[in-house]
């Protein structure tokens, strides 16, 4: 399936199916996406913040 969905969005979509389907006691997902227009990002959800 396509669809548009931001680096952001598609991190936290990660994050939650992990998080629910395995159900840790700790989680970390980091997204490090390859440069694009000269930008490089990196995103990270965990789930001790």
């Amino acid at each position: 399936m396509n669809r548009h969905i931001s680096h952001e969005n598609s991190a936290n979509e990660i994050f939650d199916a992990l998080n629910n389907n395995m159900k840790p006691r700790w989680i970390k997902v980091v997204a490090d996406y390859n440069p694009r227009g000269n930008v490089h990002t990196v995103i990270t959800v965990d789930s001790r913040v």
